[in-house]
């Protein structure tokens, strides 16, 4: 037996019980402190290395790898008997286990130096986070040192390794109904390739309010994550935030092997939508006064129905200049339309359309079309008409001298513009239009114009642009009034009926009434005296009759085509007779005058 526990018998048949254990002088008696130092200076001098010893494990941090790592694991070794005793020999033993007691890796033992002792560990790759004990146990060769059994485990905390996590900006279009955008995140660590935990998505506007409802994702797998976020419809164009923050609640009661983590440095760009805008080309009536004109157009997106913005119409002649003023219309349902005011008297042509959009908001990206136009067209159908003619012979030169007025008329507006061509027993002339009337002086035969004439009246708008329609007409007048060689007006009526006033200077002498209907002569005025005139078919013969005396004979053929006249005339022995004239006027004979 070795001295060392020889003695320890020794010390437990004298101190049986707890009192072996009585270390402290203020809990012993006298008399076992005094048995108790002899004992020690027995021991020492007997045995000098067979003290007891306490050992202390030392505690220790890591962080969580996803790979084997090599720790340090540490502990005190101290003389029980005597602390001033230093222990330079004998082994500590380190088992590091888990909370549920089972051990972790392998046991180590490192040499006791100078009363303390180390050892090199290997701590399994994926090692959870937590914390561990380190159990350690000191053995010593024969007659060395002896664990008095109180050694105090250490501690071996294993930290969630620190992570970095790195959001990606992207860019979606603006949408009028909920979309779901993908977003992304890498979450790294030096301890290795993250495989575990999860990344919660949140957008966030200029003013830090979440849009959407935040989103987690699935587990991290190789580093990497994703989520489908939904957007709210019409969410505006513009920068979000996008932040991410990653948990890891895996092992050991909740505690995670990576450490938390979080990104707030990136964005979703919220993109203007792609719009197109098509104009319609319309057309209008050229007018004198300003007028409305309705343009529209549609502006449709891929992203869904536009319902902001507006458009700006612009109208613009060949030469670029604007016409009128811009004018605007907000977009309702994919489409607007506006009352643009066209000056008066723009002139007949075509007209580019401008539609420009535009969105304040900027949700919907701008669009123009300007491959439509605005076609003023002429102006509704011309009228024209002759209104009145003066005839003055010159018996001398056997010439006339025809004043003509004739009155042009369309219901957009006074014409003030283009030409009307008289025409008169083959005589020609021209005059411009001014505020709807034109007038002219012919001098014609005056043969032409005693029995009745044809007056052919055409209007035309020579203008460099022509706004109003082209018309013409033609009416029979009739001038015979028993070959009155005197200065006549003729104006007509309402109903196109003919009045022509006679006169010798300036003294009015009797007045002829033409049938609108028939061109004939149908009421004689001689100052207060009325006279009428009447006609009888018979056959191809139509008999004038003026106060109840046949006065004149009116001859046409089976067709009805006029051949010719019978007047009564005075003879130049004062007597009355017939003469006879062709369908020109031609005089073919003479008659005494019977019925």
């Amino acid at each position: 037996m070795f001295v060392s526990q020889w003695l320890r018998q020794l010390q437990r048949s004298l101190f049986p019980g707890p009192s072996l254990q009585c270390r402290e002088a203020w809990r012993c008696s006298p008399v076992h402190r005094r048995v108790r130092l002899c004992l020690e200076v027995l021991e020492d001098r007997l045995a000098p290395s067979a003290d007891l010893v306490t050992v202390a494990g030392g505690s220790l941090a890591t962080s969580f790898s996803v790979n084997q790592q090599d720790l340090t694991l540490t502990a005190t070794v101290t003389d029980a008997t005597q602390s001033s005793i230093s222990v330079n020999e004998g082994t500590v033993s380190f088992t590091v286990k888990d909370q549920s007691g089972n051990a972790i890796g392998s046991p180590v033992t490192g040499l006791v130096q100078n009363g303390s002792a180390s050892a090199s560990f290997t701590l399994p790759a994926a090692e959870a986070a937590g914390k561990y004990t380190i159990d350690v146990s000191y053995s010593d060769t024969p007659d060395g040192f002896t664990d008095n059994g109180t050694d105090t485990a250490g501690t071996l905390t294993v930290n969630a390794a620190a992570t970095t996590i790195t959001a990606s900006s992207t860019a979606v279009t603006f949408g009028t109904s909920s979309q779901n955008v993908t977003l992304t995140a890498a979450v790294t660590s030096s301890a290795g390739t993250v495989n575990e935990g999860k990344v919660t998505f949140t957008l966030v506007d200029n003013n830090g309010n979440t849009i959407g409802t935040a989103t987690t994702s699935n587990t991290v797998t190789g580093g990497s994550v994703h989520v489908a976020y939904t957007l709210p419809a019409g969410l505006a164009a513009g920068t979000y935030t996008i932040k991410a923050v990653y948990r890891d609640s895996t092992n050991n009661g909740g505690a995670g092997n990576f450490a938390d983590s979080s990104d707030a440095t990136h964005k979703l760009t919220l993109d203007p939508a792609f719009t197109t805008t098509t104009a319609t080309s319309t057309t209008a009536t050229f007018s004198t006064d300003a007028q409305n004109v309705m343009l529209t157009a549609t502006v449709t997106s891929t992203s869904g129905t536009v319902n902001e913005g507006t458009v700006t119409f612009t109208l613009f002649d060949s030469h670029g200049n604007m016409i009128g003023q811009a004018t605007s219309g907000v977009v309702i349902n994919g489409s607007t339309s506006v009352s643009y005011i066209l000056p008066g008297g723009t002139p007949v042509g075509s007209y580019t359309i401008g539609a420009n959009y535009s969105d304040s908001a900027g949700n919907f990206d701008a669009s123009a079309d300007n491959s439509q136009t605005l076609t003023v067209n002429t102006a509704n159908a011309t009228s024209v008409s002759l209104t009145s003619f003066s005839i003055t012979p010159d018996l001398t030169g056997g010439m006339a001298q025809v004043t003509l007025t004739a009155q042009v008329s369309n219901p957009d507006g006074t014409v003030n513009e283009g030409t009307v061509s008289f025409t008169v027993a083959g005589v020609s002339g021209q005059s411009n239009v001014t505020d709807g009337t034109a007038t002219v002086q012919l001098t014609v035969p005056l043969a032409n114009v005693l029995y009745g004439l044809s007056v052919a009246v055409s209007y035309s708008d020579n203008a460099t642009t022509a706004n109003f329609a082209d018309n013409s007409t033609s009416l029979s007048v009739s001038t015979s009034a028993w070959n009155a060689l005197l200065p006549a007006n003729l104006t007509f009526d309402s109903g196109k009926g003919e009045q022509m006033q006679f006169s010798l200077g300036s003294l009015p002498l009797f007045s002829a009434l033409y049938s609108a209907s028939t061109g004939l002569l149908s009421q004689v005025n001689l100052g207060s005296l009325t006279v009428p005139v009447t006609y009888t078919n018979l056959g191809n013969l139509t008999v004038a009759t003026v106060g109840g005396v046949a006065w004149g004979l009116i001859f046409y053929d089976s067709n009805g085509s006029f051949q010719g006249i019978a007047d009564v005339e005075t003879a130049s022995d004062g007597s009355l007779q017939w003469v006879i004239y062709d369908a020109n006027h031609h005089p073919l004979g003479s008659a005494p005058y019977e019925l």
